[in-house]
């Protein structure tokens, strides 16, 4: 609704020694050419008196060739927080009416200057720290390419949806042709199938993400209580992170810290509570455990901690199927060597010996074993979706769920098509069409101010 009014922010944090005034709108420097004290030309930088106020490195770039696709002057000021509310408040005096949130990306985007994708990938390099210069390089210049293909997948997926509810309305239509029914049933079950393999493919790119974007790799002790997995991350991070007891199922929760690796990088470690199940477990233990299970998908390698009097802690089947699925590192540690009659190969005494257990695991460690997979998770499936997209599209899998056991007599055949329509309306959602004023101004509300 704004659209083409002069708007003004700050596109860096306060607090630095320069700053940068952002202006875009139509007709900017007729409006406000008064306030600098040079003639500015489009596509060079002045040096200029600003509103009287400082000396400062003004651009002007003359729509549509711009950020935002409208007139923009980028003001690089002192940061001195008196003299930038000075010179913003001279441009609101005339006219101009402060960003808001995620403004100037939104107008990048109504100009056709980036896609929704883009702003929202942009968006994400510029709030995330912890990223890395490869996954940071790859958000900030999202391809055409990358976009291209998810779009094509999610429209692939959405003419499946339009499909298979077209061969299970002909069923419902005609109940009384049981095997023609019977053949547009498989079709349709068939169809979802395919959709939703392609929807998951998709879905990896988030998990790359997860685990591949930041510069630190992460380490997941796991075993069963009292083990001494509190004992290890003490020894690793060089301090008492973490309460020891030899009570069973001290670590309710999980709690991390980081230490440096071999060559220097920074790893993060998390101690999880102690896997054990049944009745005599607790509720907040159980949700410990279940919580600490969520975590291997953003993980880079796993520490399987037992102690050497006992047999290796064997795994659920379920987790042991992630780790393999997820091609996560695993290294094998036992606890309590100098309780073993025969103690096996990697087991250490903790207590008495700890620089022993700390020289294994960096061993490991320099390797590069853990690192190397780190770096293998990128872009190279060619897909970007955002985290907005990543939630439309679950909701979409969990419809294409719902219907497949319509199809499977688990559920009313009519609901099917319900499903199907929600799942539909989730991918579109996700492909940038039918989003209202407010789901679009809620989007770009989350963005930084001055972006």
């Amino acid at each position: 609704m704004r659209a083409g009014q002069p708007i003004i922010g700050c596109a860096t944090a306060l607090g630095g020694p320069l700053a940068v005034l952002r202006l875009s709108g139509s007709g900017l420097k007729s409006r406000f050419f008064e306030l600098f004290s040079v003639d500015l030309e489009p596509r060079k930088a002045h040096y200029s008196k600003v509103a009287g106020a400082d000396n400062s490195v003004v651009l002007y770039f003359e729509g549509p060739n711009s950020f935002t696709g409208e007139d923009v002057i980028e003001i690089q000021a002192h940061g001195v927080p008196s003299i930038l509310a000075s010179i913003e408040n001279a441009f609101l005096s005339k006219g101009a009416q402060k960003a808001l949130p995620g403004e100037f990306s939104f107008r990048a985007v109504l100009n056709n200057k980036m896609t929704l994708v883009e702003a929202e990938a942009l968006n994400t390099a510029l709030s995330d720290n912890s990223l890395n210069v490869e996954w940071a390089k790859e958000l900030v210049g999202v391809s055409k390419f990358a976009q291209v293909k998810s779009a094509e997948l999610l429209g692939s997926a959405v003419s499946s949806l339009s499909k298979a509810r077209g061969r299970v309305e002909a069923s419902i239509d005609y109940p009384e042709a049981e095997a023609e029914q019977e053949e547009d049933v498989a079709a349709a079950a068939k169809i979802l199938t395919d959709a939703s393999n392609s929807l998951q493919r998709l879905m990896s790119s988030v998990e790359n993400f997860s685990r591949g974007s930041k510069d630190e790799s992460t380490l997941l002790i796991l075993g069963e209580p009292n083990v001494g997995k509190s004992t290890l991350l003490n020894i690793l991070s060089g301090g008492d992170r973490a309460l020891v007891s030899a009570e069973a199922g001290t670590t309710r929760d999980y709690i991390d810290t980081t230490f440096r690796g071999p060559g220097g990088e920074k790893i993060r470690i998390l101690d999880t509570a102690g896997l054990r199940f049944g009745a005599d477990v607790g509720a907040v233990e159980t949700a410990g455990v279940s919580r600490a299970l969520d975590l291997i998908s953003e993980v880079d390698g796993v520490i399987l901690l037992s102690k050497a009097t006992e047999a290796l802690v064997a795994l659920p089947q379920n987790i042991e199927a992630k780790i393999k699925a997820l091609s996560l590192p695993v290294l094998k540690l036992y606890s309590h060597a100098d309780r073993a009659s025969s103690p096996v190969d990697a087991s250490f005494d903790f207590v008495n010996k700890p620089e022993q257990v700390s020289n294994f695991v960096f061993d490991w460690l320099s390797k590069k074993e853990v690192f190397d997979s780190k770096k293998e998770k990128s872009m190279s499936n060619g897909f970007w979706v955002s985290k907005r997209q990543a939630l439309l599209i679950e909701d979409a899998i969990e419809n294409i769920n719902e219907a497949m056991m319509s199809l499977t007599e688990q559920r009313p055949l009519e609901l099917c098509g319900n499903s199907l329509t929600s799942s539909e309306k989730s991918l579109r959602a996700a492909m940038g069409e039918g989003l209202s004023e407010d789901y679009i101004g809620e989007i770009f509300s989350q963005f930084c101010l001055g972006k």
